[in-house]
């Protein structure tokens, strides 16, 4: 995994999850290269440590300039120092420059060594994801693209490569075959995620990085259908749930590590309340004494006073809510399946149990007007005593894949203006556009200012902190 993706806090668990999944088999010998950690340690990155925390927060593309070339090439030359038959990249949309460089300069050393590209840029809803393979078609140095989830793919490619074949066919793949793409079409997610190894975070120094904690991941996939959202159909359309003993066995696995500090993964811990209070009340009577760093939850009427307590005893500090809006018009067209008075319910209930509770929120989602705005303030003012600090007021991005963009007509969003960088996606009556949208954001931040809620901290150790609160002394 190349920078700037990952963030320097913690180990990637993606790459964790690939390793442990590949060394099933004992002929294949796999090594992690987080090549965020040599990046963050290198001359470049020491002269000038504001350029990574620039690059690492903007999310924006990073490009190969002659101010990081030469860092690349250090990269290309520790990756060859492994001798490898196959090397492959952990790919997003902040990083994919940045890969594209490395590869090129791989296959130029070496036009023997298969490359492989997944990771979270070519995971797409099912739609989409036959454009894949016109994407494989611009990386001329990259023999094989993995789609979506990895971990049945890569195996079953590593596989075929140690018989010293090129693979021909691979569901959930597209193939580079004499000069052209083929997709294999796709392939189902791993119903029983129990089956797959715990991911090996072995190869990773605690050392390198900037925080105690470790990565974890309850579920793949999420209950939400949230319309702005890319997320919910990158691990398989349904939640698959671990079991309870399967964490449980694995959070001890990790204490016997050395880890006691745990940041979960998912994208809301409460898609399966049920499953959430079995797992938390086993944290507490196994007394495993760890702590999360924070939880994502959507909110829910499941969501009880009870169940934040049991959060708390099982070792949640910061609860996130995705609560977006304090409009319920603009919430209708997020299809976020929340009401207003659930929201303020599940603020007040989890400040009252002694949980931190942050908020993100976006603006300027299409149909955003001054008076849905001025709702959105509204919320904050009247539960400002609840809420420790938002995370973030976002404009809205349309991103391609996402619910709107799949029903276009029901956003009345100007088609001719989507998809620039930045995004600068037009309302069709002109209302809504990028400057606006800014405007907002800056807005949103002047008012907490005015009532004295702070922004969260990510500086700390990569997580939404709130600030030292003077209410909870």
């Amino acid at each position: 995994m190349l920078p700037f993706s990952n963030h320097i806090f913690t180990p990637p668990i993606q790459l964790a999850y690939l390793k442990g999944y590949l060394q099933q088999d004992k002929d294949v010998d796999v090594r992690i290269l987080d090549l965020e950690t040599y990046c963050f340690s290198s001359s470049l990155i020491n002269s000038n440590s504001r350029l990574y925390w620039e690059r690492i927060w903007s999310g924006e593309d990073s490009r190969v300039d002659n101010e990081i070339k030469p860092l690349l090439d250090d990269m290309v030359r520790q990756i060859l120092s492994q001798n490898p038959h196959v090397v492959g990249f952990s790919v997003t949309n902040t990083n994919h420059l940045l890969t594209n460089y490395v590869s090129q300069q791989i296959r130029k050393a070496d036009s023997n060594i298969y490359i492989i590209c997944g990771g979270r840029r070519f995971c797409l809803r099912q739609r989409w994801r036959p454009h894949i393979a016109n994407l494989h078609g611009e990386l001329p140095d990259v023999d094989c693209i993995i789609k979506n989830e990895g971990e049945a793919t890569l195996r079953e490619i590593v596989t075929i490569l140690k018989t010293g074949r090129q693979p021909s066919y691979c569901k959930g793949a597209t193939l580079r075959l004499d000069g052209k793409i083929v997709d294999s079409s796709d392939r189902m997610p791993i119903e029983d995620i129990d089956s797959i190894p715990f991911p090996d975070f072995s190869d990773f120094s605690k050392q390198d990085y900037l925080s105690d904690y470790i990565r974890i991941l309850f579920y793949r996939g999420c209950a939400g259908r949230c319309s702005f959202c890319v997320e919910n159909d990158m691990m398989g359309y349904s939640v698959r749930y671990r079991s309870v003993q399967n964490i449980i066995d694995e959070i001890k696995l990790r204490i016997q590590q050395g880890y006691k500090r745990f940041q979960s993964c998912d994208l809301a811990l409460n898609s399966n309340a049920a499953h959430l209070e079995k797992l938390c009340q086993s944290i507490v009577d196994e007394r495993l004494n760890i702590e999360f760093t924070f939880g994502e939850f959507r909110h829910s009427p499941n969501l009880s006073r009870e169940m934040f307590i049991l959060l708390r005893k099982a070792g949640f500090k910061t609860i996130v809510f995705g609560t977006e809006s304090g409009s319920q018009n603009i919430l209708n067209r997020m299809r976020k399946t929340t009401t207003i008075d659930v929201i303020e319910r599940n603020i007040r209930d989890a400040h009252e149990t002694q949980l931190r509770v942050i908020l993100f929120l976006m603006v300027g989602f299409p149909g955003e007007t001054e008076e849905t705005f001025l709702e959105t303030l509204s919320l904050l003012r009247d539960n400002k005593n609840y809420i420790d600090a938002i995370g973030f007021a976002a404009p809205t991005n349309v991103c391609w894949g996402s619910g709107i963009h799949e029903n276009l007509e029901d956003y009345d969003i100007d088609v001719g203006t989507l998809f620039k960088n930045p995004d600068r996606w037009k309302s069709k009556d002109c209302r809504n556009y990028f400057e606006w949208r800014q405007d907002l954001s800056k807005r949103v931040l002047s008012y907490l200012d005015e009532i004295g809620i702070p922004l969260a901290d990510y500086m700390i150790d990569g997580n939404p902190l709130a600030p030292v609160n003077l209410r909870r002394a």
